[in-house]
């Protein structure tokens, strides 16, 4: 079926010219030495003063212990990809070295444990060792060239006020003693803009609160346990019920049975989890219960790279759980794509009683971008009746629409139900019944096609007149988006909505560029198949640009595939 769809009409605007400056910072260690809270605390420092950064984080599968690191690149420039030559290699542990000195440019600056006698301050001066982190931030920073004011009203605000605080100060006042001075920022020009620094999981967990979200219910599996980390620090502040459950098949049943007494609800996932949910997720689609999911993509089959990214479960979204029935899968890519499209995912599955599926791979989910706006919110649409009455409500009245009003138990009497039925609720087995309810059901497709025009379903990026058309979804759009500033003959195209499928105005891109590449992390090319499947048009073996060992791509290695 053919989707009409909203695209942006105007290019989202890159320079002219590639980045004025962009510098890698990489901060590694051992796990359980705060490399990624280092990272991100610099990051947020950084953004605080002006300058736009963006945080790729890279860890093993165990608590403590391991190597990790992370990757700050920092730019006077709106900028969504890392690279992997380094011009600050920060070596919390010496194992380090041997894993990241080769990729330190000839003018880099390496600051280790041993060179900034990090071991010799910790013994005299006493600090807590939890708070060494700061330590090295503190000297990145004087590198840089910022002053320690920044950096200490950073801390202020991102921890609370507490013992901890005060030794983090310490050694922020140790690290800014250190003779290793510069000014690695140079001319970097700052921006006047006000700026965001968060991770993808956080914009879920934003657009989700912003569209009333009552009760969130999961069971922690990496990449999805950061949403409900996000949402257990906010559910004082913003009144919202988060439990941890003890199965991924008892969270989608439980939360299925919480909205269904009117209550605005989601549960996340990651691969394996989701696969046990997709019974609850059939359940759904006979029941008309509203449902949001969010479904974070790593590396698989089985436990496969349990702390790294892949974007293989697009089919598994799309065609997942047996019978057929309506759904939303939306996708995003940067941590604003993912308020707006949570938001929009509460709106759908409220007002068409349908699952919406939130899309995610690991690195959209965990690397911070630095964004200029806030994407504005839509009111959730409720289906909740206010009738109240003694009798039993037609749950599944037949309409134009295909939705119904949904009854609430305590108001009306209601009946939910896993068997086909009639507008009340009670199981039918007669043909032009069953008929006339799945017909019922299925009319909302319509519906939610034309409600979903007023949204953007792709966006596009670079040259508007690039022959070179890329398509691309997920966190693989930064590194192509970041590339397209120095490469004018590049499109790209980011597809925001897998279900219902922007149809047609991907197969006009299509038919208006003289080369169609599609990019994502896998081994099949599973975009490019939807492609194939909604328009007709076959993406061939040598259109597709996969990787599929956990990484993420970057604007270096990408120059090199296009070769």
């Amino acid at each position: 079926m053919d989707y009409k769809c909203f695209c942006m009409k105007k290019f989202i605007n890159l320079k002219n010219v590639f980045f004025q400056m962009r510098l890698n910072i990489l901060v590694s260690g051992k796990g359980g030495q705060g490399v990624n809270e280092c990272a991100s605390i610099l990051g947020s420092t950084l953004t605080s003063l002006g300058y736009y950064c963006f945080m790729y984080r890279d860890y093993e599968s165990r608590i403590e212990g391991g190597h990790i690191f992370n990757i700050l690149t920092v730019s006077d420039d709106s900028i969504q990809s890392c690279d992997w030559s380094i011009d600050i290699f920060v070596a919390m542990h010496m194992h380090s070295i041997s894993f990241h000195k080769k990729n330190v440019v000839k003018q880099g600056v390496i600051l280790t444990s041993e060179s900034l006698k990090y071991d010799s301050y910790l013994e005299k001066q006493s600090f807590q060792p939890k708070a060494g982190n700061m330590f090295y931030a503190a000297a990145v920073l004087k590198v840089l060239g910022v002053g320690k004011e920044a950096l200490i009203d950073t801390i202020g605000k991102s921890f609370k006020p507490g013992p901890m605080v005060e030794e983090n100060k310490k050694a922020v006042e140790l690290g800014y003693g250190l003779p290793k001075q510069g000014n690695l920022l140079g001319k970097m020009k700052k921006t006047k803009e006000k700026l965001y620094f968060f991770q993808g999981s956080d914009g879920i967990g934003m657009g989700a609160i912003a569209s009333g979200l009552d009760v969130y219910l999961g069971y922690p599996m990496t990449p999805s346990t950061v949403l409900m980390h996000y949402l257990i620090e906010k559910q004082i502040q913003e009144n919202i019920f988060v439990y941890y459950m003890d199965s991924e098949v008892s969270a989608i049943n439980a939360a299925l049975g919480a909205s269904y007494t009117g209550a605005k609800v989601m549960t996340g996932t990651s691969g394996g989890g989701y696969d046990l949910m997709t019974e609850g997720v059939s359940f759904q689609g006979m029941a008309e219960i509203p449902l949001v999911i969010m479904l974070g993509q790593r590396a698989g089959p089985a436990t496969g790279l349990p702390t790294f990214a892949m974007q293989a479960d697009l089919h598994l979204a799309l065609k997942s759980s047996h019978g057929e029935f309506p759904r939303v899968v939306v996708a995003p890519s940067t941590s604003e794509d993912a308020i707006s499209l949570t938001n929009q995912a509460f709106y759908l599955a409220h007002k068409w009683r349908i699952v919406s599926i939130v899309l995610a791979d690991k690195n959209t989910l965990e690397n911070k971008y630095t964004i200029t706006t806030l994407p504005k919110i839509i009111p959730v649409v409720s289906s909740l009746s206010s009738v109240a009455k003694k009798a039993l409500f037609d749950n599944y009245k037949i309409t134009p629409s295909g939705t119904s009003p949904m009854g609430v138990p305590g108001k009306v009497l209601v009946k939910a139900s896993s068997h086909e039925h009639d507008e009340s609720g009670l199981t039918i087995e007669d043909a032009a019944s069953a008929k006339a309810m799945f017909d019922k059901r299925m009319r909302k497709i319509q519906g939610i096609e034309k409600d979903i025009s007023k949204f953007p379903m792709v966006k596009l990026y670079g040259n508007p007149r690039g022959k070179k058309l890329v398509i691309t979804w997920g966190s693989n759009l930064g590194a192509w988006v970041d590339l397209a500033r120095e490469n004018k003959t590049l499109k790209i195209m980011q597809i925001l909505y897998m279900q219902p499928f922007p149809s047609l105005i991907v197969k006009k891109e299509i038919k208006k560029a003289s080369k169609v590449y599609v990019s994502e992390l896998n081994y099949t090319g599973q975009l490019a198949d939807l492609i194939a499947e909604k328009t007709g048009i076959l993406i061939s073996a040598k259109q597709r640009i996969l990787k599929y060992d956990g990484r993420p791509f970057t604007p270096s290695e990408i120059k090199k595939r296009l070769k």
